[in-house]
């Protein structure tokens, strides 16, 4: 499809990474540029809680209420909630880099989350 190569493009051009989480299915997927950045090679499996162990210990907690306080704020009468986040992640390598995650959490007909999708923008020369 077209479009889908437009979109992987201009995902893989950006310096924000593109990700997505199907809570139903527990598949994580990163854009390539963005898991490169990260330090992960592109055959190398990484999941959304392998992910989340990027957040150094002192800030995951805050990052979880961070989701949670969204998720508890939904109040059932849209498909689904936007949020914004900063919090710190660690690559592979050890650089520490500040993201403003950007994105969405989607639910179900029985206002259950189903999937999470955003971008991370690397803040951290601002």
């Amino acid at each position: 499809m077209e479009h889908d190569n437009h979109f992987e493009f201009s995902a893989n051009s950006s310096k924000d990474g593109i990700w997505s989480y199907d809570i139903l299915k527990q598949e994580f997927n990163l854009s390539k540029e963005w898991k490169k950045r990260l330090g992960f090679a592109q055959d190398e499996k990484l999941g959304y809680f392998d992910y989340l162990g990027l957040i150094p210990d002192e800030n995951r907690f805050d990052h979880h209420n961070a989701m949670h306080d969204v998720l508890e704020n939904h109040s059932g009468e849209l498909e689904y909630v936007h949020f914004t986040i900063q919090y710190p992640l660690i690559t592979k390598s050890g650089e520490e880099l500040e993201i403003e995650d950007i994105g969405n959490i989607f639910f179900n007909d029985d206002k259950k989350p189903v999937k999470i999708a955003g971008f991370h923008r690397d803040i951290t020369n601002r």
